[in-house]
């Protein structure tokens, strides 16, 4: 019923989109912009309307209007110019002109000054200004909204002979003599003048633009605007800006509201098939104003009602899901508690089978590292021989060449043959000698090799004692391995400390798991079922730091049933008719006296009243009534106690903590169906209240 109602409402929705589908047409937007700066006069020369036109066009380009842009322009030209703006007004529905530079009032008439005019007297005015009158028939082509903006002066030229201002500050005036007559015949345009009447319109002096194009071009840009609220906030950040000495003007004639900066309603036309309920509130904050307000507020409206249908259908399906959800997450927990069981049993054969692993792998590499070790004693033993036997075999020899040399030198007469001999002699000697002292030098190295090596062999034994001195202390074993110098001790520690990391996340991984089911356990309600979860998990549980946690959820639980079955025995109490107060779960004086008074009926001693399941279950085959019902009240009273029963059912919290006798008959003997918290009578006891 609530799919019907929603795809009701989202249809009518569509049919409104396109009945107002025609407040969206396109529109034809066109604007002449004007600024006059630099006259040929140079007294009358201003810093700001070339500025000021620029940047004016540049923002009505931004709100879609059709603009010509002309500055510094002569008689001659802005009359080719407004006749290509008439042409252009025509068709539009919107005609905006903007002036930004001198003009002057005569004879009740305004006219703008082209920078080329030469004012000499009366007539010039005619042939050399432009009537703002000729511009106002311009405007009048259009066939819906027609706006001129004038930041100008209104001083009177003639009257002064075209002086300036005897203070000599800039300003939009070219004379003493001051106002521009009032545009008559207005209907359907916006008239914005700079300043009120008999006051001078400001340049600015410091500024890029004067005070009026300022607070024009800030305004324009805030979406959403209606154009005389728009004009009144341009009027007051002048009057704010030029601390009250200019007052802009405007005139309005219009039949319904205008806004010259419809960006909103753009957005608007984007967005407005949505259906993020976010995203249109985020619209309505940012523009109040906007003239798609309306069509916002209605469709979020729409969106919000479907959205709270859709959410009571929701809560009605989990609803019924739930009972359904439960069973199959304690079937899924039990599962998970049977796997986590094989698989810690797996875990620790594996980790026993690992450790044995380890040791015989730790003895192989200690047996491999003791039959190198005797290795490289033969063959230093070796090696050692075979240089001495070669040493001896070398002095062997030289010692054959010296006697060979002494015979060859004894045997020869000639004294140069001798004294060859003797120094070839004495050379032999001498490196007889230094093969003596090699040698020497070598049996001393292997000396010194051997006693390294020894000592060597002394150090691990010490460190190796270390490593079993040390045995599971992970932080000891680590400190061991950094300042460690005997590589076999250093391979061994660093084996017992691998297989403690193992084994600590190992536990880790066996605590997270435990601390999932702790946690899903302490999340659901309070039931028979989920006491049994927690005592089998602490019954199994390998995690020691969950213990805590475990039986604070066990309390919490038990709490949660006590209170359940004083609930629905206070359900039966009140159906045997010895019990008004509110089913509350709490075992109060109400609750033991109407249970005193069942057990007074039914010849039990009432000396114990407590309540567990076995007096539930008495409570429940106990037939009704057992104590007296209230005495009906008469006739004329009911209306009278009618006003506290409603306030007794309207508020059901203050009803909790409340154990005064029910107002009347009929809310006693009404049995309950659910109870303060979702306990109720029954089997509610493992139900989910909502």
């Amino acid at each position: 019923m609530a799919r019907l109602l929603i795809s009701a409402v989202l249809a009518l929705w569509g049919i409104f989109a396109l009945t107002t589908n025609h407040a969206y047409a396109v529109e034809k937007r066109v604007a002449l912009v004007v600024g006059n700066s630099d006259y040929k006069d140079q007294s009358l020369s201003l810093g700001n309307p070339k500025n000021d036109a620029n940047a004016v066009a540049d923002v009505l380009r931004s709100l879609d209007f059709e603009v010509q842009l002309v500055t510094n322009v002569g008689k001659r030209d802005m009359d080719g110019v407004m006749e290509r703006f008439a042409r252009l007004s025509v068709s539009a529905d919107t005609a905006l002109f903007f002036y930004a530079g001198h003009a002057i009032q005569y004879q009740g008439k305004n006219y703008l000054m082209p920078v080329d005019a030469q004012l000499e007297d009366e007539i010039s005015i005619r042939y050399n200004l432009v009537a703002v009158d000729d511009v106002r028939m311009t405007l009048d082509r259009a066939s819906g909204v027609k706006i001129m903006v004038l930041d100008a002066c209104r001083n009177n030229p003639i009257a002064d002979r075209l002086n300036r201002m005897a203070n000599g500050g800039q300003t939009r005036g070219v004379s003493a003599t001051r106002g521009l007559a009032r545009i008559d015949k207005t209907q359907g345009m916006v008239v914005a003048y700079a300043t009120a009447p008999d006051d001078v319109a400001l340049d600015g002096t410091n500024a890029d633009h004067s005070p009026f194009s300022t607070a024009f071009i800030k305004e324009m840009q805030e979406p959403g605007l209606e154009i005389g609220t728009l004009f009144r906030r341009v009027a007051r950040d002048v009057n704010d800006a030029t601390g009250g000495r200019q007052r802009p003007e405007t005139s309005i004639s219009l039949l319904s509201d205008y806004y010259l900066n419809q960006s909103d309603r753009k957005i608007w036309e984007s967005m407005r098939e949505t259906a993020d309920i976010p995203q249109i509130r985020e619209f309505l904050r940012r523009y109040p104003n906007s003239i798609s307000g309306l069509d916002a507020k209605y469709r979020l409206d729409v969106l919000e009602r479907a959205k709270r249908d859709r959410e009571d259908e929701e809560v009605r399906i989990r609803r019924e899901a739930l009972r359904k959800e439960l069973e199959e997450q304690e079937a899924a927990t039990r599962a998970e508690i049977a796997r986590l069981k094989r698989e810690r049993e797996q875990a620790d054969t594996q980790a026993a089978a690992k450790e044995e692993q380890r040791k015989r792998d730790e003895q192989a590499q200690l047996a491999a590292l003791e039959e190198q070790r005797k290795k490289d004693q033969q063959a230093q033993a070796e090696r050692v021989a075979q240089q001495q036997r070669e040493e001896q075999q070398r002095l062997a020899k030289l010692e054959e060449e010296r006697k060979n040399a002494e015979k060859a030198l004894a045997e020869k007469k000639e004294a140069e043959q001798r004294r060859q001999a003797a120094e070839k002699l004495a050379a032999l000697e001498q490196e007889r000698v230094k093969a003596q002292q090699e040698v020497a030098a070598r049996e001393e190295a292997r000396r010194k090799d051997e006693e390294a090596r020894r000592k060597a062999e002394e150090t691990c034994k010490a460190e190796q004692s270390n490593v079993d001195a040390a045995g599971r202390d992970e932080s000891k074993l680590k400190a061991f391995i950094g300042s460690s110098s005997c590589a076999d001790a250093k391979v061994r520690a660093q084996s017992v400390v691998a297989a403690l990391v193992a084994e600590r996340e190992q536990a880790q991984r066996a605590c997270d798991s435990e601390g999932k089911q702790v946690a899903a356990l302490a999340k659901a309600p309070g039931t028979t079922e989920a006491r049994d979860k927690l005592l089998d998990l602490q019954s199994s549980l390998t995690c020691s730091s969950l213990s805590p946690k475990i039986v604070e959820t066990l309390a919490r639980v038990n709490i949660d049933i006590k209170k359940a079955v004083i609930r629905s025995s206070q359900a039966e109490l009140r159906r045997v008719g010895c019990y008004r107060g509110a089913e509350n779960g709490d075992l109060n004086d109400a609750t033991k006296d109407g249970l005193k008074k069942v057990y007074a009926a039914l010849g039990k001693p009432t000396d114990v009243l407590d309540i567990d399941d076995a007096v539930l279950s008495d409570l429940k085959k106990t037939d009704a009534p057992v104590c007296t019902p209230p005495k009906v009240e008469p006739e004329d009273k009911p209306v009278a106690s009618r006003p506290s029963r409603t306030k007794a059912a309207s508020r059901p919290s203050r009803a909790v903590h409340d154990d005064r006798p029910a107002p009347s008959a009929r809310a006693e003997s009404r049995p309950s169906s659910g109870g303060g918290g979702g306990g109720g009578g029954g089997t509610s006891v493992h139900g989910i209240s909502f």
